[in-house]
């Protein structure tokens, strides 16, 4: 220390620490690379997200437009007012029915349909022996019999399904489960129609729209990457120089006679 005051008070002096463990090259490339390639990990992770919310916001709503459609079909080939009537339907007629729903299903990629009244009992369904029972109405029946259809991804488990119906599927396999109003030419929505799909390859589609957005980011980390090292290794060739130019720079600063410190 006294020698360092000393040789302070004859003119200006520069201290150069070159050996400080925190700043060797490898580790200041590392926290670099750490903190550049995370930012682009998380605006990579951000956007996947963002995409595949779109995605599946889209292939949603195309899915109810044309099962919307496909049931105005039934309406107006397969259904009367009178089928919808808490007396329910003759044998023949509820078989009639069940076939229409059938083929529906079948048409559609669909894994199960039910028509059920607006108190949630069952009036028709694609598999025979469920009309008559009674569910409880979830409050996405109660929103379609208002009016507003709706659709989410549930498990097969606890899709709401009748308790005797059969999806096919496994119970944590996912599903779409579509609530449609059932709207008759008067005006009156005396009841909805429920529609299961297998989610499976939607939910594959979405994946693989995450992969290839977070894949093509990839070649954009790789670029940094290589812009950091070269820059980095730039700076650190120049950096000795620039040190040894202040330590032992002799020209003295006009205003002051000092030596100029760069």
């Amino acid at each position: 220390r006294p020698f360092t005051e000393a040789a302070a008070a004859r003119a200006p002096l520069v201290v150069a620490l070159d050996d400080l463990p925190w700043a060797d090259r490898p580790t200041l490339l590392l926290l670099i690379y750490g903190a550049v390639l995370g930012t682009l990990g998380i605006t990579a992770s951000s956007q996947a997200g963002v995409v595949t919310s779109q995605f599946s916001a889209a292939t949603l709503e195309a899915i109810v437009d044309s099962d919307t459609a496909a049931v105005r079909g039934l309406i107006n080939r397969d259904l009367v007012a009178d089928d919808l009537s808490p007396a329910g339907q003759s044998p023949a007629r509820l078989a009639a029915i069940d076939a229409a729903l059938a083929t529906l299903a079948a048409r559609g990629g669909i894994v199960h349909l039910e028509v059920r009244l607006a108190d949630g009992r069952v009036v028709a369904s694609d598999q025979p022996g469920l009309a008559g029972i009674t569910i409880a109405p979830e409050g996405d029946v109660v929103a379609a019999a208002a009016g507003a259809g709706n659709a989410r991804f549930v498990g097969a488990g606890s899709s709401g399904v009748a308790p005797t119906a059969d999806l096919g599927l496994a119970p944590d396999q996912p599903v779409l489960r579509e609530v449609l109003p059932l709207g008759l030419a008067d005006g009156s929505i005396p009841g909805v129609v429920i529609a299961w799909r297998d989610a499976g390859p939607i939910v594959a589609r979405m994946d693989k729209v995450r992969r290839t957005v977070v894949l093509r980011t990839l070649p954009a980390a790789f670029v940094v990457a290589g812009l950091l090292t070269v820059s980095f290794r730039a700076t650190q060739r120049r950096r000795p120089r620039t040190t040894t130019a202040l330590m032992i720079q002799p020209r003295p600063d006009p205003p002051n006679g000092r030596h100029n410190l760069g």
